[in-house]
């Protein structure tokens, strides 16, 4: 009872300071709360996108530098390392895999530096890899001559389903078959091709992009490692 009469008689004689002390508390707690619902929040995001909408668990390439490769690659070359194309065969027969993406990507750019058009050869697998990687127009390669389109090259080209694209780099004609949905990734700004078209153009037949996002693309049945000696703790993988 003193101890409740005490802390009355020291808010009625500086209530200002009361005051301000309560409301320091207050900012205290509101911040924290603001800090830890951030950092849920952005975990929670961050495990959607890689769970759920890439669903890529496991990462194939060649040692070297990423870096170095994504600049020549910014620049229109070719990464001049890569993953042999075998490879899938080679770990398709792994029960924990669900899917696997093997793709290709390349770069021109304009020799003003202004425009950089990025293409990939992919494989129908990157439906299953991807969820967020959709198609609202159109459908899927009719041949080897298709080209889909990501939702900002659609735009920029003024390009519908069944139009003819040429590209001058290549010196080759495409019919668009299909048109992206919108996802915010580079896949708006990028061309896509079947993959051993895109072989065959730059020449590259049977060699996989190894560098950065340029790996073969793995998705596991079961979110969590494997230790029964193909999937060691260090997350490397045992091909023979």
């Amino acid at each position: 009872m003193n101890f409740i009469k005490l802390t009355i008689n020291n808010i009625r004689r500086g209530p200002v300071r009361s005051v301000l002390i309560a409301f320091s508390v207050l900012v205290s707690a509101a911040t924290l709360i603001v800090v830890l619902s951030l950092d849920k929040g952005y975990s929670d995001a961050v495990s959607k996108d890689l769970g759920e909408n890439t669903g890529i668990h496991l990462y194939i390439t060649r040692e070297g530098c990423p870096i170095e490769a994504a600049s020549v690659i910014a620049q229109g070359g070719l990464s001049p390392t890569y993953v042999d194309e075998d490879i899938v065969d080679r770990i398709s027969h792994f029960p924990q895999i669900e899917a696997i993406l093997p793709f290709k990507i390349f770069t021109f750019t304009t020799f003003d530096g202004t425009r950089t058009d990025i293409f990939m050869g992919v494989t129908e697998a990157i439906r299953n890899v991807r969820p967020d990687w959709q198609i609202i127009d159109g459908g899927w390669f009719e041949d080897d001559n298709s080209v889909i389109l990501g939702a900002k090259m659609a735009l920029i080209e003024q390009l519908e389903v069944g139009d003819l694209m040429y590209s001058e780099d290549m010196d080759r004609e495409f019919v668009v078959s299909g048109i992206l949905k919108r996802n915010l990734s580079q896949d708006d700004a990028t061309f896509f091709l079947p993959l051993q078209t895109a072989l065959q153009l730059i020449n590259r037949e049977g060699r996989l992009s190894a560098m950065d996002r340029d790996f073969l693309f793995l998705r596991s049945r079961h979110n969590r490692d494997y230790t029964e000696g193909r999937y060691p703790r260090k997350r490397t993988l045992n091909i023979s």
